[in-house]
This record gives C-alpha cells, structure tokens and sequence, in this order.
C-alpha cells in the first residue's frame, strides 16, 4: 500500500494525524518515516512541515530515520526504571553480542528506548516489533533473542 492509498482512507482533518504516521511508519519495510511522507501527510490534513515534524519529534514511537528488521524499544518509564528497566538495554546488547558475534549480523537489530509501553503491570518490558515482552530478566531477554536468532 502506498502512502497516497493510506492517506485516501482518513479525513483531512489533523486530529488523525497520529493513526496516519503510525500506518505509514508501519507499512514502511525499514519501519520510518521519510521527509516526503512527511510532506505528503502535510499537504493532506492542510498543516505546516512543521507540525507533522513537531508531532514526529514528540513521540518517541516515530523516527526519521529507517530502521532494522529487528526493531527493539526498551522502556524507560519511571515504573519500569524502579523495576530494573534500566538494565534491559544493556541485557540485549549482551545478548546480542554472545548470539551474534558477528557484527554484521546484529545490523538486522535496531535498539531505541521509548517512554513508555503501558504495561507497568508488566515491568521492565520492551517491544519487539509489535510485540510487547514483560516482566523481563536477563534470561528472558536471552531466550528472546535466541528465538530471532532460528528465525533468521
């Protein structure tokens, strides 16, 4: 689906800016947004290159920049802090570095942090794609990245 098929499907009006970016960062196969998408979503709901960047630059869901097949978002909520958040990061990275030695392997992975997944009931968590992983342990981050690592 291209991005003027998304756009056809919302009304011009900016309160869907959101469910906009979000559907066209998501069928993006690098999973971001490119400046002309951008401008394509401005001239659609009639609002400055501005706006659509301020909105793109608050969430920390979207990026401007493209993406592996691999996308990793770690919480950094003040739940999932409290919880041992602040280790998930590193856990990956470790994990990563002993299941893919090869570097040039671990370029199938992008890690970022991300304000909050709404799963506090769950911390730590991150999100793998889509998919949202809870009450993480350094093992747990282990066996996930085992399991990508038989997908690839």
């Amino acid at each position: 689906m291209d991005i003027k098929e998304i756009l056809n499907k919302y009304p011009k009006k900016k309160e869907y800016i959101l469910e906009i970016l979000h559907e066209i960062q998501d069928k993006e196969p690098c999973q971001y947004l490119s400046n002309d998408s951008l401008k394509q979503v401005a001239n659609h709901l009639n609002v400055s290159l501005a706006q659509v960047h301020g909105v793109v630059g608050y969430y920390s869901m979207f990026s401007t920049k493209p993406r592996s097949k691999y996308l990793i978002r770690a919480c950094k909520s003040p739940i999932c802090s409290l919880m041992g958040g602040e280790t998930v990061i590193d856990s990956v990275k470790a994990s990563l570095d002993r299941h893919f030695p090869d570097k040039s392997a671990q370029a199938n992975f992008t890690i970022e942090e991300t304000e909050c997944l709404g799963q506090c009931s769950e911390s730590p968590c991150l999100m793998l794609n889509q998919a949202v992983y809870g009450n993480l342990t350094p093992e747990k981050i282990d066996s996930l990245i085992l399991e990508l690592k038989a997908s690839l």
